[in-house]
């Protein structure tokens, strides 16, 4: 058994009957329906004929389907457009609500400076600004009832996005419930969208905007299963997911992945006799409308399971696409040297890195697991003559069909995928490379300083750990027998669970940072509020409140190197 008999036994045959089956049995797979119940019976049942131990979890999530929808114009003339409503909206009255229109562009704070919008429809561009749910969060902030969102691509293609706006990671808590927008929304098309503005360029506009959608809590189902290694004495195992909730079709978001992911169990399965560590497959529900529930759900059940045996998770979601150019994966920081190799071997070409963010469905970073997804992206060229649609034209809209996947480039990415997953369920040493961490802690801190500047001195404890990172990489270089190999790996383990949760979340080991959270978007979410320091007089009150505040988070990351760089020395004494 070896590599090239599992890339042999990669069928795209059986990946187009998946496909199929989806596409003419469970179309319509939004959490809670009957299409999805039926897409997630199909995936246990394949599974399980495949020789998996598959099962279907059942959780309770806060649910939303979206119902109905009307926009109507009413003045200065009456015309209805075609809309879809959005999910975990506050619906309208049945009879709707009578509004002004409000155009914002991409709906950023920025954009509301001088406008009044209580009560008014704010209608905003999905293909520029902060994401849906954000937009959603900050129109209810200044008052609007409705938000309209516009559609990317050309004004011919007449697609209509789909979507929901919750904003907040996973199940709500007490403390987070707040965050939920409580506001209308619905989409239109981009064709309707320039009608509209238009109008506004000559005057007031009205509408009245029907959008209803249900929100409670209740049960969902979603499919797990799991390859036994003969060879396992440590009991690790390598997690595969992505979601199998999706908007009508859905055929490369995410039917596509949920296809790879059952061909990945197939040939893995039959070529399990080499593999040394268990595969754990998930196929999550509640990504479209719940915002990762499913998943998060997961990783806080299962949270004592992951913590000591979880080595990495793979994230399978929109793949194959056509028109695609080149293929780019997006990881945690020690999976970059590995997962790069590996798109070399496939493809003969070097491959692109970008560093890995909570924009997708990656609830694992407080925990601690390496992370890593990829797929082909579109060029700049393409995308310009789509007029801006980054993700494709026909995302989360009806043209989401089956001729939208492209069979060379789906062969492509399954190669990849399928070397991914032996290599990390085969490899003596777990391939992770904590040298590309320290340098990115390294550059991180340093770029912190900066945006400090003399307001704050960090001085953490950065030079030991890159020195013994170095002395690790040696031991993992020449392992001289079983038991250093044991001892490297869990080394390996701890250090990702260490440092993972300080420098890329904001909230900590067992939180989930809300989504699309402004302090993400630093080299170092902890310390996301040096910016504010640095522009508050420090005679301010304020300036006192993030000195303390500040100086603690500085101090769970000095905690995360030391214990790191012992955890390294007393693995390699």
């Amino acid at each position: 058994m070896s590599l090239k008999s599992v890339l042999q036994d990669i069928s795209l045959d059986e990946v187009w009957t998946h496909l199929n089956w989806l596409n003419d049995n469970a179309p319509s797979r939004i959490s809670g329906t009957p299409d999805q119940e039926r897409a997630g019976e199909y995936f246990v049942e394949r599974l399980s004929g495949y020789g998996l131990d598959a099962k279907l979890d059942t959780y309770t999530a806060y649910r939303s389907v979206p119902q109905r929808g009307s926009f109507q114009l009413v003045s200065p003339r009456v015309k209805e457009f075609p809309c879809e409503p959005c999910g975990h909206i506050v619906s309208t009255p049945d009879e709707g609500l009578e509004v002004d229109l409000v155009y914002l562009g991409g709906g950023s704070e920025a954009d509301y400076k001088g406008k009044d919008v209580r009560g008014a429809a704010v209608l905003t561009e999905i293909s520029a600004g902060p994401s849906r749910p954000k937009k959603a969060r900050i129109a209810a902030h200044h008052g609007a009832a409705v938000i309209v969102f516009l559609n990317w691509g050309l004004p011919e293609y007449g697609t209509i996005p789909c979507g929901a706006i919750k904003c907040v990671w996973g199940n709500p808590t007490r403390a987070t419930l707040p965050d939920v927008p409580q506001i209308a929304a619905l989409g239109i098309s981009h064709a309707a969208a320039d009608e509209i503005i238009e109008l506004l360029r000559q005057g007031p506009v009205r509408a009245r905007i029907v959008a209803q959608a249900t929100r409670d809590w209740g049960p969902l189902t979603q499919p797990r299963a799991r390859i036994k290694a003969p060879n396992n004495p440590m009991g690790d195992f390598l997690v595969i997911g992505g979601h199998y909730d999706a908007w009508k079709p859905g055929m490369t978001d995410n039917a596509a992945g949920n296809a790879l992911k059952l061909e990945l169990a197939r040939v893995s399965a039959r070529n399990r006799g080499a593999l040394t560590r268990d595969i754990v497959f998930g196929f999550w529900n509640g990504h479209e409308v719940g915002d990762y529930e499913g998943s998060t759900w997961f990783a806080d059940r299962y949270w004592d399971q992951l913590d000591e045996h979880a080595v990495a998770y793979f994230n399978v979601d929109s793949v194959g696409f056509a028109h695609s150019s080149f293929y780019l994966g997006d990881s945690t920081p020690e999976l970059q040297t590995f997962h790069q190799r590996v798109e070399r071997k496939i493809l003969g070409v070097e491959t692109g890195h970008r560093h890995l963010t909570r924009d997708n469905e990656h609830p694992f970073f407080g925990l601690g697991l390496p992370a890593l997804e990829g797929r082909f992206h579109f060029s700049k060229e393409q995308i310009a003559e789509w007029g801006g649609a980054r993700g494709s034209w026909w995302w989360h809209s009806s043209a989401d069909t089956l001729d939208k996947i492209d069979r060379d480039r789906y062969r492509d990415t399954a190669n990849i995928f399928a070397t991914y997953v032996w290599e990390m369920c085969t490899s003596r040493v777990l391939p992770m490379d904590f040298a590309t961490t320290a340098e990115r802690i390294e550059k991180s801190v340093a770029e912190m300083q900066g945006v400090a500047d003399s307001r704050f001195d960090l001085e953490l404890p950065v030079a030991p750990f890159v020195s013994a990172v170095s002395q690790l990489n040696d031991a993992a270089a020449a392992p001289t027998d079983d038991q250093t190999v044991a001892r490297v790996n869990q080394t390996l383990k701890r250090l990702s669970r260490i440092l993972l949760p300080a420098f890329e979340t904001a909230g900590g080991r067992y939180e989930q940072d809300r989504y699309e959270l402004d302090a993400l978007n630093s080299a170092v979410p902890a310390l996301h509020d040096l910016g504010l320091l640095a522009a508050t007089s420090p005679e301010n009150e304020l300036s006192h409140l993030l000195y303390t505040e500040l100086l603690r988070e500085r101090n769970r990351l000095s905690d995360a190197l030391r214990w790191a760089t012992a955890e390294i020395r007393e693995s390699i004494a």
